[in-house]
């Protein structure tokens, strides 16, 4: 469900630069007669000057304004003309003390600050009288300067007094740009977004401004189930490539070309570059801090300094020339030869783009070379031309990156083309097509069954071995998909141990998949250790799987068994790696893993965030299936939160699909309704629902996943779940399920409850444990123990208060703590104050017998034994907490 966006926010709040307007506030209330502020353009002198100004002249000071402008700098007091009384005498010393009476009368007495944005522009009548000004004691300056300006020599005057000060400002970081963007936006961006707009712009506040207003106005940024997502390119506004144009206007004839050349590569090497440009130009342009240089890989590589500059001055470029420098480069690198991985793709790009007809043989090596680095959208265009240049083949390829990109429509269009009229289509590219129509058919057409049909008529026909053995593989995938683990162990049985390594990889991948969800998932941690590495090292990945799948893999077995913190810390890892490489489906599978992860932390602020991402991503994209799972979490996040509207909107939003669940994980679609219906009031039927969905799951083999909808029961009030824990525990490998079955197996021992609440805390599960210390107070009170229960019920309320908002049923079973009457709890509050029992009695006219009977039911109502606990106990609960 696409969002309208809200209005932006106007101005943009200042972020980021707290702490430098400190630094410049401070430094002129301390007396800095001078503080310049410097920065690039658009890093936001100006509105940093005019927040300090704001503050200062609420705090008594008399501010002066001027702005120094380069069309004005040949006019004497061009800037300070409006400072300076009427008539002028140009008399030096007649002019200095006649601006001095001004400020002086005008200041009645405060101190004065002279604001100067601009200062390099300041022309030298304005610039001498400043520092007049400035050293009589008249006034302080706060002078905004772009860096690398060279400014008159008065200005540098300024810069050599006695405690004049300098600040600089940098650009925004990745956490400030998000935090500005959120502000700004009004809602979260998912991460290529981020990603994208960081890198575009480079955190300079100016171009990260325009880049999204840009964006908004072309509707290419816009909400989508309440995260912000780029639907297109960015666009560069006339006001930024002006500001990007006009640091490049002066350059030489031979510089100008050669910043060209960098800004059509984008990332040359400087080997090549030199091939293509004199040293003389390449220097200058650095000396400029135009490129940047940097070693990648033991190669030299050659950049715009900022992204802006590449893209401004691509902009600037007419069709003719563009062409003539692609073909420039296109022809330096044949000279050189296509010697790295990448050169062959890039070839064949700049012989594209210079208008050169590369062979079919050179594109269609260059998109193979796009597929092996996941550059899906340079795989499809020179995948494309190649087909054009007469490669039937290299339509297998084209089919393969439109899936990988979601864009599943083009993938099936072309594939029914191809198989109606297979002729001059090789084996291994009809098997590819096959391969790639299953997976449209399981995740943009929600059609299990036609997908495993899909591979089994593919094998009619196919001679070669290994691609037999990798379409059983990819059959044994989707039975795996389609929830029928049996069938996929039975399909895959000695694959593992195949000779070829693309088999074995696929064969291992089955088997962590089939272990994380049905167990042990240790068994699935380490196949994933094992097999990654080989899988990354393979010299062609034709045939197989992504192989950051072996990650996401490991990242469910890692949650399922209870490894919170590993599970977290790989799932943020591969998030990163998707967004950098821009991979969809890998940023999809970590946002829907790290949602998963927060869950069990009990986090459901974070579990919403990380589910809107993922459904926002299925939307925008022909990856429709997986929508339901992030769906079903986010329905089971706003339950833990007790918004039964949020919970039911969710549920309701994945029933309007039309699309089931993924099979393999049909039991989380179930515990996205059992909680929401708990949320609503109706536990019953959630624990109905649970037990339904885990006997499905643990007929269909998810054993595992089962587990953790039976542990959903016992949380709801089922104390029927110790016999299925038991066994599930004996073959899952998880801490987590371990400690459900022996919570099953003690509803009524305080200890043990405590204990196994205990190990929810450790393993990071803290709404859980919260819920079971809930348990233990009401074994502890039905068995005649009131201190321990009230001590358990402290650790539940203790650990609730860690967590953002969270409000289940497991929370509010148990009975509220017996109040203090008024007499106990002032004897509590005095005992907690240090007085003995003795001088208690004193004060209030007691019985010193009286004393220690009120305290004796303060101890026992607050779970505690001795005075010393007193403090602590009574902030607890809500008393004394402001003491």
């Amino acid at each position: 469900m696409s969002v309208a966006p809200a209005p932006l926010v106007d101005p943009w709040p200042l972020t980021g630069r707290h702490e430098v307007l400190e630094v410049v506030c401070d430094a002129l209330g301390q007396g800095a007669p001078v503080v310049f502020v410097h920065g690039e353009a658009g890093t936001g002198k100006t509105r940093l000057g005019g927040e300090a100004l704001r503050r200062l002249e609420a705090e008594g000071w008399s501010v002066s304004r001027a702005t120094a402008t380069a069309s004005a700098r040949g006019v004497p007091l061009g800037a300070l003309a409006h400072l300076v009384p009427s008539p002028v005498d140009d008399r030096p010393q007649e002019l200095f003390n006649a601006t001095r009476r001004a400020i002086e009368d005008d200041a009645a007495g405060r101190p004065a600050l002279v604001a100067v944005d601009d200062a390099q522009h300041l022309d030298p009548t304005s610039a001498t009288l400043l520092v007049s000004l400035v050293q009589a004691g008249v006034v302080q300056v706060l002078a905004t300067m772009r860096s690398g300006e060279r400014a008159p020599d008065a200005v540098g005057a300024l810069w050599s007094l006695d405690a004049a000060r300098t600040v600089t400002l940098r650009d925004l970081g990745p956490l400030e740009v998000d935090a500005l963007l959120h502000r700004v936006l009004g809602g979260p961006l998912d991460g290529v977004a981020r990603a994208t707009l960081l890198d575009a712009s480079g955190g300079n506040p100016l171009y990260l401004r325009e880049l999204v207003l840009g964006a908004v106005d072309a509707g290419t940024l816009a909400a989508e189930s309440g995260v912000w997502r780029l639907t297109g390119p960015l666009a560069l506004s006339p006001v930024l490539g002006a500001q990007v144009l006009e640091r490049v206007a002066h350059l030489a004839a031979e510089a100008r070309e050669a910043l060209e050349l960098v800004a059509v590569g984008e990332a040359l090497g400087l080997a090549l570059l030199e091939r293509l440009a004199t040293a003389d130009a390449l220097e200058e342009l650095e000396a400029r801090a135009l490129i940047e240089v940097t070693e990648d890989r033991r190669r030299v590589v050659v950049r715009p300094a900022h992204p802006m500059y590449g893209e401004a001055v691509r902009a600037s470029l007419g069709t003719v020339r563009l062409r003539r420098l692609s073909r420039r480069i296109a022809e330096a690198l044949a000279a050189t030869g296509t010697r790295r991985r990448g050169d062959a793709a890039l070839l064949a790009r700049f012989q594209i783009a210079g208008g050169v007809a590369p062979d079919a043989e050179a594109l269609a090596a260059g998109a193979r070379m796009a597929r092996h680095h996941q550059d899906w959208s340079t795989a499809v265009r020179l995948g494309r031309a190649a087909l054009d240049a007469g490669d039937r083949d290299a339509a297998a390829l084209v089919i393969e990156a439109h899936s990988a990109l979601g864009e599943f429509g083009e993938a099936d269009a072309l594939a029914a083309a191809v198989l109606a009229d297979p002729d001059g289509l090789s084996e291994a590219a009809r098997v590819e097509v096959h391969r790639s129509r299953a997976d449209s058919l399981f995740f943009a057409h929600d059609d299990a069954a036609g997908a495993v049909d899909q591979l089994e008529a593919a094998l009619d026909g196919v001679v070669d071995p290994v691609r037999r053995d990798l379409l059983r593989f990819s059959r044994a995938a989707m039975l795996a998909w389609s929830g029928r683990f049996a069938e996929a162990r039975e399909a895959i049985a000695g694959l593992i141990d195949s000779d070829e390594p693309r088999v074995a990889v696929q064969a291992a991948m089955v088997a962590e998949f089939d272990a994380a969800v049905a167990g042990p998932a240790g068994r699935a941690i380490d196949l994933a250790d094992q097999w990654f590495g080989v899988h990354l090292s393979l010299p062609d990945l034709a045939g197989t799987n992504a192989p950051g799948l072996h990650l996401v893999l490991k990242t469910v077995a890692l949650a399922n068994a209870g490894r919170l913190a590993e599970a977290a810390d790989l799932a943020d890892l591969g998030y990163r790696a998707s967004i950098a490489d821009r991979n969809l489906a890998g940023q999809l599978w970590f946002s829907l893993e790290l949602g998963r992860v927060a869950l069990l932390r009990g986090d459901a602020e974070a579990a919403i965030g990380w589910f809107r991402e993922q459904v926002a991503l299925c939307r925008s994209t022909g990856l429709r299936r997986p929508v339901t799972l992030g769906l079903s979490g986010l329905a089971v996040a706003h339950a833990y939160r007790g918004d039964a509207a949020a919970a039911a909107a969710a549920i309701a939003e994945r029933d309007a699909t039309g699309l089931g669940v993924v099979e393999a994980f049909a039991v989380e679609g179930v515990r996205g309704e059992a909680w929401a219906a708990a949320a609503a009031g109706d536990p019953a039927r959630a624990r109905a629902l649970l037990v339904a969905g885990a006997t499905a799951a643990e007929a269909s083999g998810a054993v595992l996943l089962a587990a953790f909808a039976r542990l959903d029961a016992l949380r709801l009030g089922d104390r029927d779940q110790a016999e299925p824990l038991a066994r599930a525990a004996a073959v899952a490998g998880s801490t987590i399920v371990d400690l459900a079955a022996r919570w099953a197996a003690s509803p009524r021992d305080g200890a043990e409850l405590d204990a196994v609440a205990d190990g929810f805390e450790q393993l990071g599960c803290r709404l859980v444990a919260a819920e079971v210390h809930a348990a233990a107070a009401t074994a502890w009170r039905a068995a005649g123990h009131p201190k321990r229960a009230t001590a358990a019920e402290g650790r539940a309320d203790a650990l609730a208060r860690r967590l953002r908002g969270a409000d289940t049923p497991g929370l509010t079973v148990v009975e509220a703590v017996v109040p203090l009457t008024p007499r106990e709890r002032e004897v509590a509050l005095l005992v907690a104050d240090g007085l003995t029992s003795k001088e208690v009695a004193e004060r209030l006219f007691l019985s010193a017998r009286t004393v220690s009977n009120h305290l004796q039911n303060a101890y026992t109502k607050l779970g505690i034994s001795k005075r010393t606990e007193l403090g602590e106990a009574l902030r607890r609960f809500g008393d004394g907490a402001d003491r």
